[in-house]
């Protein structure tokens, strides 16, 4: 059982100060949902795609939060057709009384632009206020100010950059909670906390970061590495959601109080929601999909011309790496990597693209990537 990450308590709310009522969240990020029969070629479930997402519908709506939010990369391929179809599953949740958020990501944008986002996910992207120079948004609810970021630019659609008049924008709202007493979630598609060497998250602007540490910034929610991850920059913390369809099938839930959140990666529950066929076809498929990924690695050994008895020792400890790292449970196995095997496996594989690729996963902050208690 994956431990809780606790913070020190904040000292008791003063006298008469107003107590908010819990606000519920489930989270969703890179859902990459395609209306039409969808190939599953690099991600193998993304062929039931449309299951998966209707599905994941049912189940939120059983489980009745106050919002769902979804971190970006809400379709594949950014069309409108996708996005449309898309939406008539989100507006089921908004008919259920379920608040939509919904935030563009990159893939989002590569068929539309930021006026076709907003005709085809106006209703979603509503906010008490909105920056006129992006789709970012703002929402208040309960004691906190929820931040929809949209970091999309024209110039380097894979990563994240806010312009000038956004920043300005994001401080004014930053400083207005502060004032009004109230705690921010920050939400973008792209990344926010720096690297282990210090250089910037996947979101380019480098003062960022900084920024979001002078003021109530309680969390950050974010996406687009589909994989499961929390990581902590001196007081800030970020939770990076998995991918729904790459196993275990994640998505989370989140719990805020006025004094304490909680966050909870947990795997759809595709036998009460889904279907036993569609549970049995993803099954079937992880296990085709984990054999064409040992035999990939095997053929990347042998161009590496790494003996047949080391091929064993490597392969079986990238297989472990894979399976923890699709389940979000890199750090809880942070030891194995300190192995004098994995030490030379590393060393071979600073020769291919997997190399310095995975010494940047393993070498962060040891936490616990799917669950989080803070006291606020």
């Amino acid at each position: 059982m994956i431990a809780a990450f606790l913070l020190c308590a904040c000292s008791a709310p003063a006298a008469g100060a107003v107590e908010h009522a819990p606000v519920s969240a489930v989270i969703v990020s890179d859902l990459h949902y395609t209306a039409g029969k969808a190939s599953g070629q690099i991600i193998p479930a993304m062929a039931c795609i449309d299951e998966l997402t209707r599905a994941m519908i049912h189940e939120v709506i059983a489980l009745k939060p106050d919002m769902l939010i979804l971190t970006g990369d809400n379709t594949n391929s950014g069309a409108p057709a996708d996005a449309e179809q898309l939406c008539a599953y989100l507006q089921e949740a908004a008919d259920a009384g379920i608040r939509v958020m919904v935030l563009p990501g990159n893939h989002d944008y590569d068929h539309a632009d930021r006026g076709t986002l907003q005709e085809l996910y106006g209703a979603f992207m509503q906010g008490d206020t909105a920056d006129p120079y992006s789709l970012s948004y703002e929402v208040r609810l309960g004691g906190y100010a929820l931040l929809a970021m949209d970091d999309y630019t024209d110039t380097s659609p894979s990563f994240g950059t806010f312009s000038g008049g956004t920043m300005g924008w994001l401080q004014q709202r930053l400083k207005a909670a502060s004032d009004d007493g109230l705690q921010v979630i920050f939400l973008s598609h792209h990344n926010v906390i720096p690297g282990p060497d210090g250089t910037p998250g996947s979101i380019a602007n480098p003062e960022l970061s900084a920024l979001l540490q002078r003021y109530p910034v309680a969390l950050c929610l974010s996406g687009h590495q589909h994989s499961q991850v929390i990581l902590q920059h001196r007081q800030l913390y970020e939770i990076i959601s998995g991918m729904p369809a790459m196993a275990p099938h994640l998505y989370g839930r989140l719990l805020l109080t006025d004094h304490h959140i909680t966050y909870d990666a947990v795997p759809l529950d595709l036998s009460v929601y889904g279907s036993a066929e569609l549970a049995d076809t993803l099954k079937e498929m992880d296990n085709q999909a984990s054999n064409q990924l040992q035999e990939a690695l095997g053929v990347m050994l042998e161009e590496q011309q790494v003996s047949r008895k080391e091929q064993e020792i490597f392969l079986s400890l990238l297989m472990d790496y894979f399976a923890w790292y699709e389940t979000g449970q890199i750090a809880e196995h942070a030891d194995a990597f300190r192995s004098p095997e994995w030490k030379k496996l590393l060393t071979v594989l600073d020769q291919t693209n997997y190399g310095p690729w995975i010494r940047a996963v393993i070498s962060r902050p040891p936490l616990p990537s799917r669950h989080l208690e803070l006291d606020r």
